[in-house]
């Protein structure tokens, strides 16, 4: 009888034991806390027609334009992992991002911090809200995609290699990409706007309003020029030219090797 009773008290306390073990790794309110206060969040005041520049290493940058006059930074670093197949990126949880925002009176600047050798092989990833009336001056990446949507402004990029992507964008564009892809939809061009792509390797995608003004240069030398404009498609398929409607905007597209399509927006 005492054998059977201690067998049982035996029974019960390692069910206790297991159960409030396996309540420990699975416990979502313990591992939210872990995982709150990592990402980078800071909003600074930046007037309708001011400027913002971003100075990142590695990693994805969007910037998107909202009604308020205030820059609101979102950021989050990612650390490569490496796996029996290979590898992914992972949320690092061990620091936020050093990133320092410096304001002026109508100047915003947003810069990564690279300090240790562990961070050199992260990545951190941007979201920003900004006034739609905005100039972005030096967006700079070595690595990523950088996505600009529904902005009016000057519009400056460099990037070493991804993708660029524009859309419900109007003003000045100039885009300087290594390797990758850039896809753009512009509206509402004006005459003194000026559009300017350049690619050493990679394909470009320019959508243009219909009725556009504009000065459009296109050049390919191991690609093709595919065009929806009858006066572009007219001409040889590497190297194009032509005036579109009245005195308007001008465009210059160039890629080393890779394709140029000019499409009209529907």
């Amino acid at each position: 009888m005492k054998k059977c009773l201690l067998l049982v008290f035996g029974l019960i306390a390692g069910f206790v034991f297991v159960t409030s073990c396996v309540v420990q790794i699975v416990d979502p309110t313990r591992a939210s806390a872990v995982r709150m206060g990592t990402d980078f969040h800071e909003a600074v005041p930046l007037v309708s027609g001011g400027t913002l520049s971003l100075d990142n290493i590695d990693g994805d940058i969007q910037i998107m334009g909202w009604e308020k006059e205030e820059v609101e930074v979102f950021a989050e670093r990612l650390m490569r992992r490496s796996y029996n197949r290979g590898f992914r990126w992972q949320p690092l949880l061990s620091s936020v991002p050093k990133i320092d925002v410096d304001t002026f009176e109508d100047f915003v600047k947003v810069k990564t911090m690279s300090l240790n050798q562990e961070e050199d092989a992260s990545l951190v990833n941007y979201y920003l809200n900004v006034p739609q009336h905005v100039g972005l001056k030096d967006i700079v990446a070595r690595k990523g995609e950088i996505s600009i949507s529904d902005l009016y402004g000057e519009v400056s990029i460099e990037l070493t290699e991804g993708k660029v992507n524009v859309e419900n964008c109007s003003g000045s564009l100039n885009v300087s990409l290594s390797k990758g892809s850039v896809k753009a939809g512009l509206l509402d061009l004006r005459s003194e706007d000026e559009i300017r792509i350049s690619i050493q390797d990679g394909d470009i995608t320019v959508y243009l309003e219909a009725n556009i003004n504009a000065w459009i240069e296109a050049d390919t030398p191991e690609g093709q020029v595919v065009s929806d404009f009858k006066q572009l498609r007219e001409q040889p398929s590497r190297k194009v030219s032509a005036q579109l409607g009245e005195d308007g905007c001008t465009i210059f597209l160039s890629s080393m090797k890779g394709d140029i399509k000019i499409r009209k927006l529907k």
